[in-house]
């Protein structure tokens, strides 16, 4: 052959098979090819899938792992660069078969990868040939774990570095842990008053609400459980008060009568309170007593459940309904309802609210999946499994920090990459741990008890650092 046809040949060979490579997949793989080497027919490297990165534990040590896909059997260069572009693992001359798993790092010999995001340099070189081809991408060692509890947790809330967290529920003991973020020690004076307080404290907490002063701690309240809709803890005092006596819906002879308290937001006009019974606000009237108002002007039905509350960098104040309605936030003078008659938003399931970028909002929905609005343009989009690739339809928290980072009620988290590629992490590239459902201790061979991966929540502090509440676990996300 004309060796100028068989260069037009290797070179339209070579923009095919970079071509060829999903550039919308989360590790971002790009292929280059030695064009000094001469191909033959066949002899091509390809990526039968595109490269994962796994963690997996054995008795003594937890390892770090890429695993690869290939077409035919070759010898493998590779180098790992952490953010700074510094190489911080490398193998070389690997023979590898069409699958195989490259160690990176591990625990057994202090060689493990710091959490974070890395990107990798895969170069290789067909058995028996001079047959080359670099492949290029990324992926993230996103969860830490820092601490692990006996219980299911329920719920953690944040101030500064101090987490708050939450585990127990109908049939298991409720405690209350204080956990400092830096150092992941326990503060055992609030252990030891919750330990006091076990019979009054709600069963189980769904939300806490830290300030300066007080905890206030929301929950579920049973005449035959026990336990009460709202307790304020005095941090200076290390006492605790309930707020039940406040309202006026608690008795089961009102009408509506409320049962729940759903979620907490600590504002300068006071304590929101979302209940199953409608929105409250908690605080001090004129003569400094405890007063507590219904809010009904929000748009919404006045009765509905409030299942999430949330406070923008505006000071907005954002309430979410999961039964009914939709969504509706306060200015600061004035109640906007988003509903399906009057936005573009799904009506009710909304579990969990953040704020993102350029006037854009998140918000966790329990049957739509995630729903995107502007609050400029007012225009909403949504993802669900059969739009996109987002871990599920049925979220239940919420975050944002330089992209959008959701919370699946079964399945674990995933933050978007690239506009539309979602990367999942759960206990495949985890230390992720699953937790039986709640029917597995009455039922076990039915078919809703089944391993599960619930995310109670995901949070930030102040400067940014972002916890997430899985199973009974509390993780660091990065």
């Amino acid at each position: 052959m004309n060796k100028k046809y068989l260069l037009v040949a290797m070179l339209a060979s070579s923009l095919l098979t970079a071509c060829n490579n999903n550039t919308n997949d989360s590790q971002k793989t790009t292929v280059t090819v030695d064009d000094n080497v001469q191909n033959y027919r066949g002899a091509q490297l390809q990526l039968v899938k595109e490269p994962e990165f796994v963690m997996t534990k054995s008795t003594s040590s937890v390892n770090d792992q890429i695993h690869f896909y290939l077409t035919r059997a070759a010898s493998l260069d590779l180098n790992i660069y952490n953010a700074n572009k510094e190489v911080v693992s490398t193998k070389t001359g690997i023979s590898l078969s069409s699958e195989h798993t490259i160690n990176i790092g591990s625990t057994y010999d202090d060689s493990a990868l710091e959490y974070g995001a890395y990107t990798y340099e895969a170069t290789f070189t067909l058995i028996n040939s001079e047959y080359k081809e670099t492949f290029k991408g990324s992926f993230t060692k996103q969860l830490k774990e820092i601490k692990h509890f006996e219980e299911k947790i329920s719920d953690i809330s944040i101030l500064g570095n101090e987490l708050l967290i939450a585990t127990g529920d109908m049939m298991d003991p409720i405690k209350l842990f204080s956990l400092d973020i830096n150092t992941t020690n326990i503060d055992t004076d609030l252990n030891e008053l919750t330990a006091d307080i076990t019979e009054t404290l709600p069963a189980p907490i769904y939300d806490m609400a830290n300030t300066e002063k007080f905890i206030y701690i929301g929950g579920r309240f049973s005449e035959w459980m026990g336990g009460q809709l709202l307790l304020e803890y005095n941090k200076e005092t290390k006492t605790a008060r309930s707020l039940d006596g406040l309202f006026s819906c608690k008795t089961a002879t009102e009408t509506p009568s409320c049962t729940s308290v759903f979620s907490l937001v600590n504002t300068d006009k006071g304590l929101y309170i979302g209940t199953d019974n409608g929105l409250f606000l908690f605080n001090k009237d004129e003569n400094n007593q405890d007063q507590l108002v219904k809010i009904i002007d929000h748009g919404l039905d006045e009765n509905t459940d409030i299942k999430t509350l949330y406070q923008d960098s505006k000071g907005h104040v954002w309430a979410g309904s999961m039964i009914k309605e939709g969504i509706t936030f306060f200015d600061g003078t004035d109640w906007h309802p988003l509903t399906s008659e009057t936005s573009a938003i799904p009506a009710g399931g909304y579990l969990a609210i953040a704020e993102g970028e350029n006037n854009d909002y998140y918000f966790a929905n329990n049957v739509s999946g995630l729903v995107k609005y502007n609050t400029e343009t007012e225009t909403a989009e949504i993802f669900t499994p059969r739009n996109s690739d987002i871990i599920d339809h049925n979220l239940v928290s919420v975050a944002y920090t330089d992209s959008v980072i959701v919370g699946s009620h079964d399945y674990g988290i995933a933050k978007l990459q690239d506009t539309n590629k979602w990367v999942i992490t759960n206990n495949t590239n985890s230390m992720m741990q699953t937790i039986e459902t709640s029917s597995c201790q009455w039922s076990p061979d039915s078919p809703a008890c089944k391993d599960v991966l619930v995310v109670e929540r995901i949070i930030q502090n102040s400067e940014g650092r972002t916890f997430t509440a899985v199973g009974k676990s509390i993780y660091e996300i990065f």
